[in-house]
């Protein structure tokens, strides 16, 4: 696998998340972080976030956390963290077997990936709860751009935002690759 240019990497856990691929493993740590560096509110019904290569629609309290390694997307009154970061393959499109690679050891055994899209990327993603914490992970692509998503909170709350973070990953879109 030829990975060229990293636009973000995410770690969702509260713990050192690993984005795993035979070719790159970057990693991000983040719970909670300190200051929350740039924070931009949806103040309307949504509001787009654009990034340089793909965009998503902020439903009203939802706000932008801007760092080096990822993007995450919080309530102010949230449970839970949504994170996106993203990838240009150095190819014209992002090969099948790639997402194989980055999704090795990535959820529990017992867990199924299923096919998934989220606006207008496509790939694999699972749903599992892992010590008492829900967890929604995605893998998507579209021409060159590879987007790994994410979602957790303590699994007793996952209801409270969980069609909330659907009906955002379902405005996912491409801006710059593919």
């Amino acid at each position: 696998m030829s990975v060229g240019r990293v636009e973000q990497i995410v770690g969702p856990e509260p713990r050192e998340a690993t984005f795993a691929s035979s070719a790159i493993r970057l990693s991000c740590s983040v719970a909670p972080w300190p200051g929350q560096l740039r924070r931009y509110p949806a103040l309307l019904a949504m509001s787009e976030y654009r990034s340089s290569w793909w965009s998503i629609d902020l439903l009203s309290g939802w706000a932008a956390d801007e760092q080096v390694e990822c993007v995450a997307f919080v309530r102010d009154d949230g449970v839970g963290a949504l994170q996106i970061s993203s990838y240009e393959h150095d190819s014209g499109t992002v090969p099948a077997g790639d997402l194989d690679d980055f999704t090795e050891g990535e959820f529990p055994d017992g867990a199924t990936l299923e096919p998934v899209t989220c606006g207008v990327l496509s790939g694999v993603g699972v749903d599992y709860v892992a010590d008492g914490n829900f967890w929604l992970k995605r893998w998507l692509h579209k021409g060159t751009l590879l987007v790994y998503a994410t979602y957790n909170c303590d699994a007793a709350d996952r209801e409270y935002e969980l069609p909330d973070v659907n009906r955002m990953l379902a405005t996912l879109k491409s801006t710059g690759a593919g």
